[in-house]
């Protein structure tokens, strides 16, 4: 819950928002997002951080923020990636409570860092699936069909292919429809049925379409994936 991580005291940075235990300020997290810093760079800046504490920072401004205050903010400080980074922690809260839900799985539960997939979900026949949470474009394709811009922000310099994403990185792909459809609804596909990038050998191309490959069933689509994984 990420409730119990913010702590709002008078006697504390004059009542500002802050991680619970530090004098470490919840804008202080967004403003460092905004700007381009990474996960992991936080984690150094602020060693008393947790992966945890970021995403519950992500939560608590859209929770509490309405839908107008949050764009102001964004536009005040020209901060493209803090509305990512935003809507990609909402999304991933909505997905886990989804999968948690969900009859055929056991557990649903999230890596210790951000450097791997989104969650690692395991199925009541023992087997576990990693997936990735991705949201679609606010633009259709020329077909009226949802799509992804999937690949990472950041690329190693001596190596732009770095910047794709390959089908070893995850096994299952969940695709948030909100930004079309306004409701937290996902679409799922397995990594090894996305095409492959034209340019960049192993890689998956970035320009991904939500269309018949894909299924609103989560289920479906891990019990199609898992045994091509773990034979």
């Amino acid at each position: 819950d990420y409730k119990a991580r913010i702590q709002i005291d008078p006697a504390i940075m004059a009542g500002k928002p802050v991680i619970r235990g530090t004098r470490i300020p919840v804008d202080r997290i967004l403003a460092e997002l905004g700007h381009g810093v990474g996960e992991t760079e936080l984690l150094v800046m602020y060693p008393r951080l947790t992966a945890e504490d970021i995403r519950a920072a992500q939560l608590y401004a859209a929770a509490i923020l309405s839908n107008q205050e949050v764009l102001d903010l964004i536009e005040e400080v020209h901060a493209k990636r803090l509305k990512i980074a935003v809507r990609g922690a909402v999304a991933e809260e909505h997905l886990h409570r989804l999968l948690r839900a969900h009859a055929g799985i056991r557990s649903c539960s999230r890596p210790p860092t951000h450097d791997g997939p989104d969650f690692y979900v395991d199925l009541v026949d023992g087997k576990r699936l990693t997936i990735e949470c991705k949201n679609v474009l606010r633009k259709l394709n020329a077909r009226g069909l949802p799509r992804l811009d999937f690949q990472r922000t950041r690329a190693a310099k001596s190596d732009p292919c770095s910047r794709y994403y390959s089908p070893q990185d995850f096994d299952v792909v969940a695709a948030c429809l909100h930004a079309v459809s306004e409701e937290w609804k996902f679409s799922f596909a397995a990594s090894t049925s996305l095409e492959a990038h034209r340019k960049c050998p192993g890689k998956l191309a970035s320009n991904v379409v939500i269309d018949e490959r894909w299924s609103s069933d989560p289920l479906a689509v891990f019990q199609f994936t898992a045994p091509r994984i773990h034979g």
